[in-house]
């Protein structure tokens, strides 16, 4: 079997692979806690973990912020880990480590520039795999707009971008303009197919109902299935197609 389907052997093996790695995290983040110099162990994290918010590996950032919550204490390695995910557009690590309350605990009252920016700044990373169609995609990007917008205590859309001294608002729509003509194009092309395949659907229905199963008989006219369980399945789900 595993012959015929070598995708299903790779498939394991990322699963093992994943596994391993996970496991020595865990048995690295768990040594490290007995270690004696125990403060010099968030510093040594530190990049591995911006590194794995970076690639969105949801995983090994939960495990160090369960071994060792008080990363989130500091508040430059906060922002810079949010920073992070905001920009590879990680739901769930976004979810994770606002968990923490690290932006307001971090920050303050508002949500510092470098963050913003990463929010209305767009990136090829901004692309999500788990998003198909470009008017999907665009109102994700809002979505993480309005987020922002809620966490931040000031009004969003008129805060000023402190170099080209646009609103927040105006650089993301500026941003997205392409984002936007891509995502009315994927918008009619597939109303346009949607409508072909209504049409069809709606013809071979039409056609059906006035056409009897078996045909039948020829004095009474009433249907030769009539009493066929199957004839009344037919009969209703043609009425209700139409």
């Amino acid at each position: 079997m595993l012959r015929a389907a070598p995708f299903i052997k790779r498939v394991g093996e990322v699963k093992i692979r994943n596994k391993c790695a996970l496991d020595f995290t865990e048995l690295v983040l768990t040594e490290g806690k007995k270690a004696k110099n125990t403060l010099q162990i968030p510093k040594l994290l530190g990049t591995s973990l911006l590194d794995a918010a970076s690639h969105g590996v949801f995983e090994i950032v939960d495990l160090c912020l369960k071994h060792f919550p008080e990363l989130m204490w500091d508040a430059n390695f906060a922002r810079e880990l949010m920073k992070e995910i905001v920009k590879g557009r990680h739901v769930e690590l976004f979810r994770l480590v606002n968990s923490h309350n690290s932006i307001r605990c971090s920050v303050g009252n508002d949500i510092p520039d470098d963050l913003m920016e990463a929010v209305v700044k767009w990136s090829p990373r901004c692309v999500s795999p788990d998003v198909s169609g470009a008017a999907f995609l665009l109102q994700r990007e809002l979505q993480w707009f309005q987020v922002a917008e809620v966490t931040n205590f000031r009004s969003f859309k008129r805060l000023k971008f402190n170099i080209e001294r646009k609103s927040y608002w105006e650089i993301f729509v500026e941003e997205r303009k392409e984002l936007h003509k891509e995502a009315e194009k994927w918008i009619k092309s597939t109303s346009s197919s949607c409508s072909v395949v209504a049409t069809l659907i709606i013809t071979v229905t039409f056609a059906a109902a006035f056409t009897v199963p078996g045909g039948s008989h020829s004095d009474s006219g009433i249907p030769i299935f009539l009493k066929n369980g199957s004839f009344m399945v037919f009969a209703v789900a043609d009425a209700l197609a139409l």
